[in-house]
């Protein structure tokens, strides 16, 4: 790996803090203003037609999804009522940073991207106190990923990696106090880590399909 695919592959989970801190300290319309400046950039410069398509159905398929899940009160962002607009354009910006560094995804086999996967799942089970349900989702989480893969025809490592950015983002955002999770009786509950990553890996590879990338 050279030091373009280092900078390609890291710099832009350093957009991850900046936006939390931002909409921290100025409020949403600095998390806008960032990742919206990202999407533009992104379609603009970056995108191709196709990958122009995965970030809109990405950014649709995010509105759709937190719209219900904040009414349904599985969730809450500090300071609005609604799902802020950062948060669907973060979706096609995470959709268009995946898709460029596929060419490395497709380097990495298939056994250390599960190694790899195993590590993540462990840790969100030890988050979890080693719950009975915390090893439940990380053994299923594991074998969506390779599913996954089957079903997409791509490498293990990307929907490793989508879930990976999954894990991050959520661990960030609730631990920094941007948005909050509620159980069933309304009190605050950590993140459920392995269900969310495989989630972000099932949507990812639903936009993929649905926007016909290859």
């Amino acid at each position: 790996m050279d030091a373009k695919e280092i900078a390609a592959l890291v710099l832009p989970l350093f957009i991850i803090p900046l936006t939390l801190f931002s909409v921290l300290a100025f409020g949403h319309d600095a998390g806008n203003l960032i990742i919206g400046s990202c999407f533009l950039i992104g379609i603009a410069r970056f995108a191709d037609k196709k990958e122009r398509r995965f970030m809109i159905i990405l950014a649709v398929l995010a509105t759709i999804f937190e719209t219900v899940n904040i009414a349904a009160g599985s969730y809450r962002y500090i300071g609005t009522a609604l799902p802020p607009v950062w948060i669907p354009l973060g979706w096609g910006v995470v959709g268009l940073y995946l898709l460029r560094n596929v060419p490395f995804f497709k380097r990495i086999e298939n056994r250390p991207a599960f190694a790899l996967a195993f590590l993540m799942y462990v840790c969100t089970w030890a988050i979890t106190g080693f719950s009975t349900g915390g090893l439940i989702a990380a053994i299923l989480a594991v074998a969506g990923i390779y599913a996954l893969s089957l079903a997409s025809g791509f490498p293990v490592a990307f929907f490793m990696y989508s879930a990976f950015m999954g894990i991050l983002i959520e661990s960030a955002g609730t631990s920094s106090g941007v948005w909050t999770y509620f159980g069933p009786d309304g009190a605050a509950v950590a993140p459920a880590l392995a269900g969310l990553g495989m989630a972000y890996s099932a949507i990812i590879a639903f936009g993929l399909w649905a926007s016909s990338v290859e």
